[in-house]
């Protein structure tokens, strides 16, 4: 357990806090835009919620596909989970390991210096979290966390005890933009929020001009 907490610990400094009201989101947005103009969107599938293990990453930024790799996770298939993302546990076996990924990516991110990844959520920081615990390498990278910064834009109430934010999926999010949602896979919801993030900066112009 105190292991896990030093992990966490490690990865909160990389996940810097956001503001909760429209205003200074829309200010965060466009910083972050001016900061980070070619962010690149990381999203995982997983083996399930509880104790989670990466079968599939992808990284997407503007101009393309950075990176999308099916991943042999170390535990068994949540079946509820399998029920949505619908990859058979067959297609992982001859797949490399999260850590052979981490450094696959991370090698990517430094050719393309890039030093932050966005997220629709905290469940991909939950996720490098846990994988860490088990002995895998961090990312060296700030995650920003995109659904938080879509609620407070629009005034959808963030528990400040860091619980769910309802009314703000990723799916919401597309649909309120037009934007076409993904499929449950890592690549299509890494365009999907794609999609969002370069919608959320046009709004957020809009608002502060």
């Amino acid at each position: 357990m105190e292991k896990w907490r030093i992990v966490v610990r490690r990865l909160q400094k990389r996940v810097p806090l956001l503001p909760t009201d429209p205003a200074s989101a829309a200010r965060k947005i466009l910083e972050i835009c001016g900061q980070w103009p070619a962010l690149p969107i990381l999203d995982f599938e997983t083996t399930g919620l509880e104790h989670p293990a990466v079968i599939e990453v992808a990284v997407v930024g503007p101009h393309g596909v950075l990176y999308d790799s099916l991943v042999r996770p170390d535990r068994p298939m949540d079946v509820q989970a399998n029920a949505v993302h619908q990859i058979p546990a067959k297609a992982l076996a001859n797949m490399a390991p999260w850590p052979v990924h981490v450094a696959h990516i991370q090698a990517i991110l430094d050719e393309h210096d890039a030093v932050a990844l966005g997220t629709w959520s905290g469940f991909e920081a939950d996720v490098l979290a846990w994988e860490a615990n088990r002995g895998a390498p961090m990312l060296r990278v700030q995650l920003i966390d995109l659904k938080r910064l879509y609620a407070a834009l629009h005034g959808i109430p963030i528990p400040p005890d860091g619980g769910r934010i309802r009314g703000a999926s990723l799916w919401r999010a597309c649909d309120r933009y037009g934007v076409p949602q993904g499929t449950h896979r890592a690549r299509q919801d890494c365009e999907a929020t794609l999609g969002v993030w370069s919608a959320m900066q046009a709004e957020a112009r809009h608002q502060l001009c």
